[in-house]
């Protein structure tokens, strides 16, 4: 019969007493070999697949998709922070993922903005006369 140890008194209690024999501690499902239901319940919390997206397809427009992966990140970006603050607490996680996304298809947007208008500006020059 495996033993474990009682945490008040370190006393070696059989994992199937309910209580401890030496100090009377009472030994609760975790310590004989259940996870305790915080555990068990942060197990449960889920990552939102929309913020994956928007971090993926941030990180694809600066090498393989440049404009359609910065809109698709900017779009399951914005997704992913709506579903995980209509959650309950803590349940859905991504947050960080979702930022990032956000962050690299915007960057990426407006880098193209700015690179559309420079070459415009080149193509069309002014000759300004006073």
């Amino acid at each position: 019969m495996p033993m474990i140890l009682c945490p008040a008194c370190s006393h070696q209690v059989s994992d199937q007493a309910t209580s401890c024999p030496n100090c009377g501690h009472p030994l609760t499902p975790y310590a004989t070999g259940s996870q305790p239901s915080s555990l068990s319940a942060q197990n449960s919390r889920t990552t939102s697949a929309a913020a994956i997206i928007s971090l993926v397809c941030g990180l694809l427009s600066w090498c393989v998709l440049p404009v359609i992966g910065a809109v698709a990140a900017v779009i399951a970006g914005h997704i992913a922070r709506a579903e995980i603050r209509r959650a309950p607490a803590d349940s859905i996680e991504g947050d960080g993922m979702a930022i990032a996304g956000l962050i690299l298809g915007w960057a990426h947007l407006i880098l193209v903005v700015l690179i559309v208008a420079f070459v415009i500006l080149l193509m069309f020059p002014h000759n300004v006369h006073f």
